[in-house]
């Protein structure tokens, strides 16, 4: 790697990351089209020993914490974080622009040390993929009282917590960084919602993490598929609606509809839907899998994707991993899903949590293989458009020299 240096300060490790994989995702992603743009990610998080590492998307400049590193701690660890990013950019030439790029709350951090380092060149970046209040208050609003009361009461006072003490650090990031880069203008309205009017907020195209390390260059050949599959990739949550995707599978079975159905991913509500499953006497056509090592065997072997989503704040990788496979899509219109498939035929868009209207738009594509393969073409189109590597590194490399540009 070389090139202009461009801290990131992304908080959880972007491999290690526990208790979750978006956040750190979305590093990553972030940080391989910084590299492609021609930078050299410096990505600052916290783990169980101080180190530096050299991995293929960045030099990782590890402090130590004994504990799991969370947003809500962003008080305490905030400082720390920027400590370091002082400590880097003054080792610097005295000339040198420096670009730090935060992530979510995380780019409080970054705040507090451009502040720091006073008349130095310095510009600050913030990344969002929703506001952290409004992420709280979806994993309490998707909790149920049957998931046990010591359960939801922690929900409810990590998001009373978010709001008391996350939310004006978050409010401070927005409104003092430079530039805000968002990914979804459903993003950035929640940020407006939220914050009020952030300074200079940008929409930019991006790509999965994924996407730069197996790049498809051609459509995988498929099997011929009899019945036609279909691949959900989801997490087992509330708010990702796969309870309603199993009521539309039953609504496919009796009206006599041929298919196959793969379902993939966890979540703490994976028992519970395989238990739904088999009420619905769906064990003979989909198939419950958990979380899976590698989802591209699944990609290429399907011939529908189905995204049920009660809500995602944003968009949902999933759904760009399987426009790059060339899969044709039904989708529950919510969020910055519409934006994803916007002025495309890659995709049918649905009410969320309704089984019947996503019972129809499975069937479309069912019934009618000519649909299915000229929505699977349109896919392509789409994320070689929006999607692709090259996209997501061309808006980033303008934004970092934009933001160089600044101080």
């Amino acid at each position: 790697m070389s090139g202009p240096p461009v801290l990131f300060v992304a908080g959880k490790h972007p491999i290690r990351e526990i208790g979750g994989f978006g956040h750190s995702v979305y590093v990553r992603a972030h940080a391989r089209a910084a590299i492609m743009a021609g930078y050299e990610p410096h990505i600052f998080c916290f783990g169980e020993r101080e180190a530096l590492e050299l991995e293929p998307f960045g030099v990782v400049h590890q402090l130590a914490w004994p504990f799991p590193p969370r947003q809500l701690a962003i008080g305490r660890l905030g400082p720390l974080l920027a400590d370091a990013l002082v400590a880097f950019a003054q080792a610097l030439p005295r000339d040198e622009a420096v670009t730090i790029h935060g992530f979510g709350v995380w780019t409080d951090a970054a705040i507090l040390a451009k502040r720091r380092l006073g008349m130095r060149r310095v510009a600050v970046v913030a990344s969002s993929y929703a506001t952290h209040a409004d992420e709280s208050y979806a994993m309490l609003a998707g909790a149920r009282l049957g998931d046990g009361l010591a359960h939801y009461g922690s929900l409810l006072a990590q998001y009373l917590w978010s709001l008391a003490v996350v939310e004006p650090r978050e409010r401070r990031a927005y409104r003092e960084a430079d530039i805000v880069a968002v990914n979804y203008v459903a993003v950035r309205d929640a940020i407006v919602r939220r914050h009020g009017r952030a300074p200079n907020v940008r929409v930019v195209r991006y790509s999965s993490d994924e996407a730069f390390v197996r790049p498809v260059a051609t459509l995988p050949a498929r099997p011929a598929n009899d019945p036609p599959r279909i691949l959900s990739i989801s997490g087992h949550f509330q708010r990702k609606g796969i309870d309603v995707l199993l009521r539309a599978y039953a609504a496919l079975r009796d009206r006599g509809i041929p298919f196959a159905a793969d379902v993939v991913g966890g979540g703490t509500l994976l028992g519970a839907h395989r238990a739904l499953a088999t009420g619905l006497g769906l064990d003979g056509c989909a198939t419950i899998r958990g979380r899976v090592d590698e989802v591209a065997p699944y990609l290429a072997n399907a011939d529908v994707f189905v995204l049920p989503s009660r809500s995602e704040q944003s968009g949902a990788l999933a759904l760009i991993e399987a426009l790059e496979y060339g899969l044709p899509v039904v989708a529950s219109a919510c969020d910055g899903i519409p934006e994803d498939l916007a002025g495309s035929d890659a995709g049918i868009l649905v009410a969320p949590g309704d089984p019947v209207a996503l019972a129809d738009g499975l069937a479309r594509l069912l019934l009618d293989p000519a649909e299915r393969a000229r929505r699977a073409l349109a896919a392509r189109e789409r994320f070689l458009e929006r999607f692709s590597p090259n996209a997501f590194a061309v808006d980033i490399g303008r934004i970092y020299e934009d933001a160089r540009a600044m101080r």
